[in-house]
C-alpha cells in the first residue's frame, strides 16, 4: 500500500515538475519560429496551425458530442470568402471579417444541426458530406458570380503589403517579418497562433462548464439527457454552431495569406475528407492532450499531402483518397 502511495506522489510531482518546462518549450518555440525559422518551415507550422484550429473545432461537435460532421469544409470555406468578398468587393479591414465570418458560420452551422435531431451516425455523415462537396460548386453558380468571382475567384482579398509599412522589430529581431515586401509569413503566422489559442480557450472552456456537461451527456446516451432537462435542440444547434463559426477562423486566415480565393483551393476540398481521421485519433478527454496530438498531427498531414504531391497524384486524387479512409474510419 505505501508503495502504491509513493508511486501515485512520484507521478504527480513528475507532472508538475514537467508541465511548466512545457510551458517554457512551447513560448520559445512561439518565438523561435517566426523570427529565426526559415520561409518554408514558418509555412508549415501556419498550415498546422489551422489544421489544429479546425481540428479543436470539430473535436467540439464530434469527440464530446458525438455529432459526425464530414462538412466542415464547408464552414472553413465560408470563412475564405467572407473575408474574399469582404476585402476585395466592399475594401473592409481584414481584421474585421474574423467576427463576421464567425457569425455567417454560427448561423449556417445552426441551420444544418437541424437533421441532426432526427438522423445520427452514418447518415448524418453523409448529410455533412454532401454539403461539403457542394460548397465548391454553389461558389461557381453563375447567378452569384458577381459576388463570389465564378471559378476564378477573388483577388486582393488579404493586407496590401508595400514600401510605406512600417519595419517592426524587437531586440533586432524582426517580429512580424519584412512588412514591406512579400516576407510577411511571421505576420501570418502570429495571426494563425493568436485563432487557435483563441479556439483552444473557447473549447476548454464550454467542455469544463455545464454546457460541457451536456454535451457529454447527449453523446452517452441522448435519451437520459433528454430526461435529466436536457434541451436536446437547443444543445446540439448551440455546439453545432459554435464549432462552424470557429472552423470558419482558419478559413479567413487562409485568404488572407495567399491575398486570394478560389472554389477549387486545396483546403477547401481536402479539409473535410481529413478533419474526420484527424478527430478519431482526438478522440480524447484530456484537452492538453488534443493540444499536443492537434499539433503534431496536423503537422504530419500537411507534410504527407505535400509529398503526394511531389508524387504525382492531383487534387481531385487526394481528396477521393481521404474521403473512402474517412467513410471506412467511420463505418
Amino acid at each position: 500500500m505505501g508503495e502504491a502511495v509513493d508511486s501515485g506522489l512520484f507521478y504527480v510531482l513528475a507532472f508538475y515538475a514537467i508541465w511548466p518546462t512545457e510551458q517554457v518549450v512551447a513560448v520559445a518555440l512561439a518565438l523561435w519560429i517566426p523570427t529565426s525559422a526559415s520561409d518554408p518551415l514558418i509555412g508549415y507550422c501556419i498550415d498546422a496551425l489551422m489544421l489544429m484550429t479546425a481540428a479543436m473545432s470539430l473535436n467540439l461537435l464530434l469527440g464530446y458530442t458525438g455529432q459526425i460532421s464530414i462538412g466542415h469544409s464547408a464552414f472553413f470555406g465560408i470563412g475564405a470568402y467572407v473575408t474574399g468578398v469582404c476585402v476585395s468587393r466592399w475594401h473592409v479591414t481584414p481584421f474585421l471579417t474574423f467576427p463576421l465570418a464567425f457569425v455567417v458560420a454560427f448561423a449556417v452551422g445552426v441551420v444544418v444541426s437541424l437533421p441532426a435531431l432526427r438522423i445520427k451516425g452514418v447518415y448524418l455523415a453523409l448529410v455533412t458530406l454532401a454539403l461539403g462537396l457542394v460548397f465548391p460548386q454553389l461558389m461557381k453558380w453563375p447567378k452569384i458570380t458577381w459576388l463570389t468571382g465564378g471559378t476564378k475567384g477573388l483577388d486582393k482579398a488579404g493586407f496590401n503589403f508595400g514600401r510605406r509599412n512600417r519595419h517592426y522589430s524587437i531586440f533586432g529581431w524582426k517580429t512580424f517579418g519584412d512588412m514591406r515586401a512579400n516576407g510577411a509569413l511571421p505576420f501570418y503566422f502570429w495571426i494563425g497562433l493568436g485563432i487557435a489559442v483563441i479556439a483552444f480557450l473557447v473549447c476548454r472552456g464550454v467542455v469544463k462548464s455545464r454546457v460541457g456537461r451536456s454535451l457529454i451527456a447527449i453523446r452517452d446516451n441522448e435519451t437520459a439527457a433528454a430526461v435529466m432537462g436536457v434541451n436536446l435542440a437547443r444543445t446540439k444547434a448551440v455546439v453545432f454552431g459554435l464549432s462552424a463559426g470557429l472552423c470558419a477562423l482558419p478559413g479567413c486566415l487562409a485568404t488572407i495569406r495567399t491575398n486570394s480565393v478560389t472554389p477549387d483551393g486545396g483546403y477547401i476540398l481536402v479539409l473535410g475528407g481529413i478533419l474526420a481521421g484527424i478527430i478519431v485519433l482526438l478522440f480524447i478527454r484530456s484537452w492538453r492532450s488534443t493540444l499536443i496530438a492537434a499539433i503534431a498531427i496536423p503537422t504530419s498531414i500537411v507534410s504527407t499531402y505535400t509529398l503526394m504531391n511531389l508524387m504525382g497524384f492531383t487534387l481531385n486524387q487526394i481528396t477521393m483518397l481521404g474521403l473512402v479512409l474517412m467513410v471506412g474510419i467511420v463505418i
